[in-house]
């Protein structure tokens, strides 16, 4: 065979070697839908995010709706090239839908498919789906649990134990849930964690097996037995503390030994670091030569790093950073730290969009780690103007210079809760605010606030703060203008007119505040999972007490005190009762799709003298994170016409919003279209003397602003930038005796921000 004869013959062999599949799959059929049949208990966009085989992208969901597919066509290298059905893929799909429908104990399940052509070249792919019966865990089995017949052992653990409900005898109890593999995880996470904080440091999940065993007589009940190898036990051995400065420069190193018996606490820092030994050893939740205890073990390396101004670097069971010696008795402990930069200067400059359009610029100077025990000092600076569209003022000017002084721990009047561990990751902050602002009709001549507050981190999706003290002293004065216009137009309703006017009499507002979040959201991405948040507050006491007992003990209390700075005038006060509830929950389905929804609610109650909450404690509607179609604070109480100064007593809201992907790394960001809704308003409360704007129960619903419209998100990795064009679908303002109503303003209104609305 010549030379020639044996190239083609090679060329020959590789088209039908490599191009035959190649040819194959261009002639493929495209997949223009898949669906589920039998699913009876699993919903079918669980199952969607399961399988590869699918059809093109459907926007916004839906049917027949693929602009990508109908790009690709236009352009091979727009959009999307369309799906075409492979049989191998098919049949990964199908055991992945029989490994995810044992794994929540449906063990018999049955699932098979049916590709139905229509149409040329298009086929739809059905998978069918027979379920069977979920198993049931009837009871749950612990065998090598060391000392788990001592009733203290196994009562400590049933507190943690996912499965376990009433006892059967020493070892075994009953369950009575549905058989899943991750139920069966969690037990064995649990069991884990019970070992390994009561000495048990080289447990693992290979030390621990579960053994299913169905009844052959009750195929769908099934018992359950953890065979349990906990090995020795172990303590704490020496613990060594090792903390650098920022720099890479070489620094004189000091080193300090404290000894805890045959152990000792061994610490090393270089004189760069600018850090007390103190700190280090008053963070420590370990002690050498007890019990080894893998949560408190845990637990110090969140404290050094919830210090800010640390970085853990390493941290392992070993003197030099190795793996465990578990031949020996004791495990030392070793955390390699280094300090982060002890001060630095931070601008920022920002867009505004209130009642205008505007901009701010800002000087912060922060120094992290004070006087050597991480106090925190930030002083910080910022200035707005901003052009009031359609307003009698041109330009509206805003300051504040704030100074915040906080330390890494509980302090007095709360020390006694610092040594907690539910305690143990806190923050005490004091500070200082002054702020002057020109706004449209009238000025805050001075707001000057000084503020107690505590930060503590429970863990990490619970966090909570307690504004234990924060005094408000409040100057504002109106334009007389304003003042007049007033006057003028609620002559006939003068509850409402000395309501508005009493807003700028100069005013000592005190406030007690608790807020406690639970959320396992990531903050900037907001696409799955939660945010709950939940205030409760007080105000007015401390002025209340002041007038009382030092200005007029023994008198009847009429509702102010003598001014700080002018003998001939005084400071009003209110006192008040106020909370809301916030929670948020964000869902994604299909690969590009989420639906994100909030609820919000919120009463205050005024109490005492005085019949209203102060102005910086109202509930306010209607913005670029709020209910938008309308400007930022403008939207009620109520249904009234026309309200200079708004803000309510009772807020009600709930929003919806959808987002879906549409380009992919454009201009280096991934950019969303999104549809939103918004449902809400602010309500005078039920004792106002005025009838309008006032909230009741049979007629709330009425009064309820709508807010639709259409946006975009740039979403790049660390920030979101979001424009929205809002409507007002339904207006519930009253105006000569009639509701505006549904769709009565065609004029969009254009929301910039930074982040997405909630």
């Amino acid at each position: 065979m010549t030379t020639y004869e044996r190239n083609t013959l090679l060329l020959l062999l590789s088209l039908l070697l490599c191009g035959a599949p190649a040819a194959w799959a261009q002639s493929a059929p495209v997949v223009s839908s898949v669906r589920f049949s039998g699913n009876e208990n699993v919903r079918s966009s669980t199952l969607e995010t399961l399988v590869r085989v699918r059809s093109n992208r459907q926007l916004l969901g839906v049917p027949g709706l693929r602009p990508w597919l109908w790009a690709n066509r236009l352009n091979a290298d727009w959009g999307e090239p369309p799906t075409r059905l492979d049989r191998t893929q098919l049949a990964a799909d199908i055991e992945r839908l029989q490994i995810y429908y044992r794994s929540v104990g449906y063990l018999d399940n049955k699932i098979d498919t049916l590709v139905t052509e229509f149409g040329k070249g298009r086929v739809e792919v059905a998978f069918l789906i027979t379920e069977g019966s979920q198993t049931q865990i009837r009871s749950v089995a612990f065998s090598g649990f060391p000392q788990f017949d001592v009733p203290a052992v196994r009562d400590s653990y049933l507190r943690t134990s996912v499965m376990a409900n009433r006892r059967i005898d020493d070892t075994t109890f009953s369950v009575g849930q549905p058989l899943t593999y991750e139920r069966i995880g969690l037990e064995r996470t649990a069991i884990l964690t019970f070992l390994k904080n009561r000495g048990h440091a080289a447990v693992t999940n290979d030390s621990i097996r579960a053994i299913v065993r169905r009844d052959p007589q009750q195929p769908s009940r099934a018992d359950i037995l953890y065979l349990i190898a906990a090995g020795p036990t172990f303590t704490f051995g020496n613990v060594y503390l090792l903390l650098d400065g920022p720099g890479s420069a070489p620094s004189p190193v000091r080193v300090d030994s404290v000894p805890f018996g045959e152990a000792a606490i061994i610490s090393r820092k270089e004189d760069d670091a600018l850090t007390r030994f103190r700190l280090l050893y008053e963070n420590l939740a370990i002690v050498p030569g007890t019990p080894y205890n893998h949560e408190q073990y845990l637990l110090t390396v969140r404290r050094f790093q919830n210090l800010g101004m640390i970085n853990v670097r390493q941290f392992s069971l070993s003197a030099d950073g190795s793996l465990p010696d578990f031949s020996r008795t004791d495990l030392p402990v070793r955390i390699d730290m280094q300090t982060l930069p002890r001060q630095n200067i931070r601008a920022d400059l920002s867009g505004i969009q209130r009642f205008g359009y505007g901009a701010g610029a800002g000087l912060t100077y922060t120094n992290g780690n004070l006087f050597g025990m991480a106090e925190r000092l930030q002083v910080s600076v910022k200035g707005s103007f901003e052009n009031a569209l359609g307003a009698n003022a041109d330009l509206l000017r805003s300051f504040e210079g704030s100074t915040e002084y906080s330390v890494p721990r509980i302090t007095a009047p709360l020390r006694w809760v610092s040594g907690r561990d539910r305690f143990a990751n806190a923050r005490t902050a004091y500070g200082v605010t002054l702020a002057q602002i020109n706004q449209i009709n009238f000025n805050v001549n001075a707001n000057i606030r000084f503020n107690l507050r505590y930060d503590i981190q429970h863990r990490p999706t619970v966090s909570s703060s307690l504004d234990l003290i924060e005094l408000d002293w409040f100057d504002a004065s109106p334009t007389p203008a304003f003042r007049q216009d007033i006057i003028d137009q609620f002559q006939d309703d003068p509850f409402l007119q000395e309501r508005i006017l009493a807003d700028f009499s100069q005013q000592l507002n005190s406030t007690v505040r608790y807020t406690i979040r639970h959320f396992n959201t990531d903050i900037i991405k907001r696409d799955r999972g939660y945010y709950n948040e939940v205030t409760v507050e007080s105000g007015g006491n401390i002025p209340w007490l002041i007038e009382k007992y030092l200005v007029r003990p023994g008198e009847p209390v009429q509702g102010n005190i003598p001014s700080f700075t002018f003998a001939d005038s005084t400071l009003t006060y209110a006192r008040f009762v106020k909370a809301s509830i916030d929670h948020r929950r964000y869902g994604r389905y299909l690969s590009d799709f989420v639906l994100a929804w909030r609820l919000f609610a919120g009463a205050a109650y005024a109490y005492g003298e005085t019949s209203q909450i102060p102005l910086n404690r109202r509930f306010f509607a209607g913005g670029a994170s709020d209910i938008r179609g309308w400007k930022t604070l403008r939207l009620g109480p109520g249904d009234v016409e026309t309200v200079s100064i708004n803000g309510g007593d009772i807020k009600l809201a709930t929003f919806f919003e959808a987002r879906q992907l549409l380009l992919r790394n454009v201009v280096n960001t991934d950019w969303h279209g999104a549809v939103f809704a918004d449902i809400g308003n602010t309500w005078y409360g039920p004792a106002a003397q005025t009838q309008r704007g006032k909230f009741r129960y049979d007629t709330f619903w009425k009064e309820a602003a709508v807010g639709i419209g259409w946006g975009v998100r740039l979403d790049w990795q660390y920030i979101v930038l979001r424009i929205d064009a809002a409507y007002k679908a339904y207006n519930p303002r009253v105006v000569d005796g009639r509701r505006i109503g549904w769709f009565q303003n065609p004029e969009p209104y254009i929301h910039f921000g930074i982040g997405h609305s909630f």
